[in-house]
């Protein structure tokens, strides 16, 4: 990738992170700190300071996720051997990939490609 792809990429990366954030925070303050409602945007977060090379603060997320998914949920969720055939080919068994992973995938990269072995632009 030119120089210029490569940093329009981290530039959408970057705002990507910073709208996760905001999300989160006005998820913690809605659902509380310990919801499972905060799954998928911690997931996305995760990937996204992975797809950044951050991998401190991903792995922070990452053992936060953990952590979360260990708990038992409330309102307990339905079993999916209590769904029909026909809804359960609809149901999401994880967080959705985020909209960067998509983009990158698309485009036939991965993170390490697009930021090569030592991480940094």
């Amino acid at each position: 990738l030119a120089l210029a792809e490569q940093q329009h990429l981290m530039d959408l990366l970057l705002a990507e992170k910073t709208s996760l954030e905001q999300a989160l925070a006005i998820q913690e303050k809605t659902f509380g700190k310990d919801s499972h409602e905060l799954i998928d945007t911690l997931a996305r977060l995760a990937d996204t300071h992975s797809a950044l090379r951050d991998t401190t603060s991903a792995n922070t997320v990452v053992q936060r996720l953990a952590s979360l998914r260990a708990t038992p949920s409330w309102p307990p969720v339905k079993p999916l051997d209590c769904l029909s055939p026909s809804s359960a080919s609809h149901v999401s068994l994880g967080p959705s990939p985020s909209p960067m992973a998509e983009k990158l995938a698309s485009l036939g990269l991965s993170p390490s490609e697009l930021f090569g072995s030592g991480g940094a632009l």
